[in-house]
């Protein structure tokens, strides 16, 4: 028996279970029998010029919800027989209506309480689904939380390659339990994590699987355009600016994308890349930014034209500093 088929018996069993007292009572057949059985002695002491049929509704539905669709069948034909079989007998004793229009009279309210039976049986179903539906989600939330704190307290004191497949792990948890803004998180601390072990390939294939799975991230095309300049590879470079500023656009994150984008630009030493970046900013309303970007000597920006620039590790390690600024480090750039 899987994992999940056990939380499905316990969510029913717990959705089962959990009422008591008078729901209990109510869920019992000896109380629609018994209601049943009350409603008929009470009209057959009343005799035939008072009629409880109206009332029936009652036993019949809480037989049909409580209890299965049979049971409130049964008593929706029950009830009405043995009443018609009371007023037929009172027939000899008063003048009332022939036995052919107390048939017809049985039989119609035979076919109506049955269909309310029906279609109480029906809404029970559907509710007591929907009960465990929301069990089994509570159920896999708290299993996902414990599986979740488990893999953190691990990754901790692991080494990055066992970090790095915690994180993975946990990741694919959230994308299997539907909490895609938790997964992308953790897929998020992932290419973090190979960016800090300069394992830059592997972390350009997971951007693009994050970006892939979740078409919505912002963050996955700034670090594959960060990867593409350490790389000098400028036109995939501007390819990834594109696309991280359009994703930042959708996503309404224009004040946090201005601040990555002039942070990328002091890494940048590329002209046309440069004029990319400039470009950008301006787009995302960034005037001044863009014009420090693309005119720094009249800005007042990088006065000293004399600053050498900078060495190969120099830059990786500015643009990998860069690429995992997270949300607050941001802003307080912007």
């Amino acid at each position: 028996m899987t994992e999940a088929n056990t939380q499905s018996i316990q969510a029913r069993r717990q959705v089962e279970t959990e009422a008591g007292g008078w729901k209990a009572a109510q869920r019992s057949p000896l109380f629609w029998l018994g209601l049943a059985a009350s409603l008929l002695v009470a009209e057959y002491l009343a005799g035939p010029r008072v009629q409880l049929t109206a009332l029936y509704i009652v036993p019949v539905a809480l037989a049909a919800w409580y209890g299965e669709s049979r049971w409130g069948v049964a008593l929706a034909i029950a009830m009405p027989l043995i009443a018609a079989v009371f007023f037929l007998t009172a027939l000899s004793e008063h003048s009332g209506p022939t036995w052919g229009a107390v048939a017809v009279n049985a039989l119609s309210q035979m076919a109506a309480f049955a269909l309310l039976a029906t279609i109480a049986a029906r809404l029970a179903g559907q509710h007591k689904q929907v009960a465990v539906d929301l069990r089994e989600a509570e159920a896999g939330h708290q299993q996902l939380k414990r599986q979740l704190h488990i893999l953190e307290r691990r990754g901790k004191s692991a080494p990055a390659p066992q970090r790095l497949k915690l994180l993975n792990r946990a990741a694919e948890l959230c994308a299997v339990a539907g909490q895609r803004a938790g997964a992308a998180v953790y897929y998020g601390r992932a290419i973090d994590t190979l960016l800090a072990s300069r394992d830059y390939d592997r972390a350009a294939m997971l951007c693009r699987k994050l970006i892939r799975v979740f078409p919505e991230v912002v963050r996955a095309h700034a670090t594959l355009a960060v990867i593409a300049i350490g790389k000098n590879l400028t036109s995939d470079a501007e390819r990834h600016l594109e696309d991280y500023v359009g994703a930042a656009i959708w996503a309404e994150r224009e004040s946090l994308t201005r601040a990555r984008l002039r942070a990328i630009a002091e890494a940048a030493d590329d002209e046309q890349l440069r004029s990319t970046i400039a470009h950008h900013l301006w787009q995302l309303g960034d005037q001044t930014g863009s014009k420090k970007v693309l005119y720094p000597e009249l800005v007042g920006a990088m006065a000293d034209d004399s600053a050498p620039p900078l060495d190969p590790e120099e830059r990786w390690d500015r643009l990998i500093t860069v690429a995992r600024m997270g949300p607050d480090e941001l802003k307080r750039l912007a």
